[in-house]
């Protein structure tokens, strides 16, 4: 039997699919990327703004000719749409065969085979004091120079836009020690980086410390020689984590730390539970002890009631932070949300010209950080052939910035770390050349 899943949205979304598919191939499933030879296709969806969703109909609806021609083939939706539109989601795709809750995900084989004898809706909530995560069990050779690791799952925040809490129900921390098991495995089959992920990692309370005691004790793992996290949420950020950063020698020097609007007014409608002048607060604080940290950065426009006086702020937060790079989005309302019930009094037009004016001032930012590396040497993690070809590999700095450089033939594929100096900047990306023999250690 085999198995194709397509993944929608965030990381969170790919580590589930990556235990998904662990989970079905463990019980004699095939992966296949071909949805054609497939017996059972499953979409892991996303609901954190209407485009995914829409992504997810129109991916719907190519299967109806799939199961045109193989009635037997089954056909699942799991993830956020599943769990909080599933009414509306049979209506417009009536030949979804199961639809699975982020609670169920450990249950997937024996739901798929109840699927066979009619339609399964497994969409109920686990009791967060007996919630039980899927570990990751990845095989040797199956594993990218980077891994993603879950901490934590859901969100207390209750940010007025977003459907997480809805979604994914309450937070609930990982213990440490399955966290730091998991970040061994990765490593063991290939891994150089974890990513660990949470909807607020910040927040993370599986051992005394909270967060910054999980990245020190995930800088003991042996052969793991970086460290990556998101989502921090701004509230929670404070010295410890600021000092976990600096003394943890595989922590990187890069830091996303979503603002979503510059006015405290703005903030307040959002239910950021911050200021303008607290977060400017945080950004002094992480670059006082890491001057070289990059720092990235969602921002949402048009946000009912959000004023031309408000958007003005926003702008001149960026010009100000001077972030590395950032994420974009115009509001949209997203059902059951506090802010779905608000009047959407930005007009479309203006949205579109709030976006633009952001992406644009951003954008010259950008040019100015990725000119202002030239000269330098960087260590990069090899992640493989770049998508230029023409024989470059491409990696990322500590700094998360890409770079793609030619090597030679004999040089060490991916998962190496090695010193590449810069020699041209792109709108996004940079160009560069080894700088020497591969090294291992830290480099300045």
């Amino acid at each position: 039997m085999k198995l194709h899943v397509k993944t929608f949205g965030c990381q969170m979304n790919e580590y589930d699919s990556a235990r998904m598919s662990e989970t079905m191939r463990l019980a004699g499933w095939e992966l296949t990327e071909d949805p054609g030879q497939a017996d059972l296709v499953l979409f892991n969806s996303c609901s954190i703004r209407a485009l995914a969703e829409e992504k997810l109909f129109s991916a719907l609806g190519e299967t109806q000719h799939l199961k045109a021609r193989r009635p037997e083939v089954l056909v699942g939706v799991t993830g956020c749409t599943a769990q909080l539109a599933g009414d509306r989601l049979l209506a417009r795709a009536p030949g979804v065969d199961l639809l699975v809750g982020p609670d169920r995900y450990g249950d997937l084989p024996a739901l798929v085979e109840q699927a066979r004898k009619g339609r399964v809706r497994a969409v109920d909530r686990a009791d967060p004091d007996a919630y039980s995560f899927v570990p990751a069990l990845p095989e040797s050779g199956t594993v990218g120079p980077s891994a993603f690791v879950t901490i934590m799952k859901g969100c207390d925040n209750h940010c007025a836009y977003c459907v997480v809490p809805a979604a994914r129900g309450p937070e609930v921390s990982r213990p440490a020690a399955d966290v730091v098991a998991e970040a061994a495995r990765f490593v063991a089959a290939g891994a150089r980086e974890v990513f660990l992920i949470g909807q607020n990692v910040n927040s993370y309370q599986g051992l005394p410390g909270g967060f910054p005691a999980l990245l020190r004790a995930l800088g003991d793992v042996p052969g793991l020689a970086r460290i990556r996290f998101t989502t921090s949420h701004p509230k929670d950020f404070g010295p410890d984590l600021v000092a976990a950063m600096a003394e943890v020698p595989s922590v990187c020097e890069w830091l996303h730390l979503p603002v979503q609007a510059g006015a405290t007014r703005t903030l307040r409608a959002m239910r950021r539970r911050y200021t303008r002048e607290a977060y400017l607060e945080k950004i002094d604080l992480v670059r006082a002890r890491l001057p070289h940290v990059a720092i990235t950065t969602d921002v949402i426009v048009g946000f009912p009631g959000e004023t031309e006086a408000d958007f003005e702020e926003t702008l001149s937060l960026l010009a100000l932070v001077r972030y590395d790079a950032l994420y974009s989005f115009r509001f949209s309302p997203r059902p059951g949300t506090l802010a779905a019930s608000l009047p959407d009094d930005v007009p479309l037009a203006e949205k579109q010209r709030r976006l633009a004016a952001v992406q644009a001032l951003q954008a010259g930012i950008t040019r100015a950080k990725l000119s202002a590396m030239v000269g330098r040497t960087h260590e990069v993690l090899v992640e493989g052939g770049s998508r230029r070809g023409g024989g470059q590999v491409s990696g990322r700095t500590r700094s998360m910035v890409m770079i793609n450089f030619v090597a030679p033939l004999d040089a060490p594929g991916p998962g190496a770390l090695v010193p590449v100096e810069v020699t041209a900047a792109g709108t996004h990306t940079l160009e560069g050349r080894l700088a020497g023999a591969p090294k291992t250690e830290r480099l300045a």
